[in-house]
């Protein structure tokens, strides 16, 4: 058996010798006789350099062709093998797997695109979702305007279930986080108060777009608001909740408004948002009541009503947290997907644009160094040809040559 082998070895030697000597024999039998043609036209002592710089103008002209080509065929088996092997893949059971299994895609096409700069910015924000999907901790945004008492409703949930905070409340200029335990979910919550939103100004603007990108970050968000929508958050939530945000609707400081106007006010909301939010995800709350005057007495300082808010949140978060969570996820991996393709777009449309200004100075010498009329048109057809390849395979796209000529020719 190894002798066998070793003929066939020596036999494959032998014939990659004879065609190697084949080749090289024409090459020299071309020059030679390209070398007694130019005689005929050509002062003796100008034959051997006008011999010379065509051969380097011919070198030339197979490498321009050759090498991207050859470029372009390296990666494409290399990109080809890592789809095949993430092709290959189990199709995810849940949305965690089908999390993981994206943040692999924009690897993929992290890798094709070539500008460092913004690879490195995808990079980062791709690791950072990864990072974010490994988290322990599940994301609540407590969202709304300056006035709606955000951050007393944040002050309401962590006294009545860890007591006293050390971090200062008031008027939130940027977010704050904290910890929250609920009893029967395994992972902890990262409370989040945020600016509040509508606010005039060039830092009432800049405290919003922070607000929006926590929220649009977020597993679960908490709109505050203590009075009937305005059109201004209404678009708002319209634009979170069209993204696939879990929104809880929370009407504060209800102990300023009868029962009667209470109920009016949380059917307007429902109707409002019928299509948004749940029914049951909009409900009211009194974060921080107002102290009642006794005479003679220390006025009575009522305690937050927040229970419903609180069985709600608990039951929402215990039932859906591990998919709130996943789907916060895929969100973010999609946005990143639409960021890398944009990139990817204009990386190739740039390289499109190189390939047809290298392609139309070769179309032209060919025309130049061709004399004969049909002749240089069939070779910028040709050349035209291996453009339209080389543009398709830029993209992505499988061509055949025919096709490519029906092209060049339309």
């Amino acid at each position: 058996m190894s002798q066998k082998r070793l003929l066939l070895f020596g036999f494959c030697v032998l014939s990659l010798v004879l065609v190697i000597g084949t080749i090289l024999r024409a090459i020299l039998w071309l020059i030679s006789d390209l070398y007694y043609s130019l005689e005929y036209f050509l002062p003796y002592w100008l034959v051997g350099p006008v011999l010379f710089i065509g051969s380097i103008l011919i070198v030339m002209f197979i490498i321009q062709i050759g090498w991207p080509w050859w470029k372009a065929y390296i990666n494409k088996k290399s990109d080809s093998n890592k789809i095949k092997k993430w092709l290959t893949e189990p199709t995810p059971k849940n949305r965690r797997q089908a999390a993981k299994q994206s943040l692999k895609s924009i690897e993929l096409l992290l890798e094709k695109i070539h500008d460092n700069v913004a690879k490195q910015g995808l990079k980062k924000n791709k690791e950072r979702v990864a990072k974010e999907l490994a988290r322990g901790d599940l994301i609540v945004v407590v969202f709304g305007t300056g006035s709606s008492g955000k951050t007393s409703l944040i002050r309401s949930m962590l006294n009545q279930i860890v007591g006293n905070v050390d971090a200062k409340m008031g008027s939130t200029k940027t977010s704050q986080t904290y910890r929250l335990r609920l009893k029967g979910l395994d992972r902890s919550l990262q409370l989040i108060d945020t600016p509040g939103i509508l606010e005039a100004g060039k830092d009432g603007r800049s405290r919003e777009k922070e607000a929006r990108l926590k929220a649009i970050r977020s597993d679960l968000m908490i709109f505050v608001t203590d009075s009937d929508l305005r059109s201004a958050e209404l678009d708002v939530i319209y634009s979170l909740a069209n993204l696939g945000k879990r929104i809880l609707l929370v009407l504060n400081k209800c102990d300023l408004r009868g029962q009667d106007e209470e109920r009016k006010l949380l059917s307007l909301l429902r109707g409002h948002c019928k299509e948004l939010i749940e029914h049951d995800d909009i409900l009211s709350t009194s974060a921080s009541p107002q102290s009642i005057p006794r005479p003679g007495k220390k006025p009575l300082q009522p305690t937050p009503e927040i229970d419903r808010l609180m069985s709600r949140l608990a039951k929402v978060l215990h039932d859906e947290g591990e998919e709130l969570l996943a789907d916060n996820i895929l969100l973010q991996c999609r946005n990143l997907g639409a960021t890398g393709r944009e990139l990817l777009d204009k990386q190739r449309e740039k390289e499109a644009r190189k390939c047809v200004d290298r392609y139309s100075w070769i179309s032209s010498g060919v025309v130049v160094i061709t004399p004969l009329p049909g002749i240089d048109l069939l070779g910028t057809a040709a050349i035209n040809a291996q453009m339209v390849i080389e543009i398709a395979k830029i993209y992505g796209v499988e061509i055949t040559r025919a096709r490519a000529k029906e092209l060049t020719i339309s």
